[in-house]
């Protein structure tokens, strides 16, 4: 498992990052838990200078059905 945390952390500090990461997995499989307590403070912890440079924003989408056209 800290070898997926590690990766994450890779993944944020890199010079291109500039996308979304998603974890993705069955209702139940933990992804909510690793998220809040693997890897959240980890990344909202990393500083430059003294200052934090990362923030992270959560965004659930379970259950969103497809738009209907009218």
């Amino acid at each position: 498992m800290e070898e997926l945390v590690e990766s994450i952390l890779d993944y944020v500090r890199a010079d291109y990052t500039d996308y979304a990461i998603m974890i993705n997995g069955e209702w139940g499989s933990g992804k909510t838990y690793f998220w809040n307590n693997k890897v959240r403070n980890k990344i909202e912890s990393m500083t430059l200078n003294r200052k934090v440079i990362y923030n992270n924003i959560y965004v659930s989408i379970w259950n969103i059905k497809p738009r209907r056209n009218q």
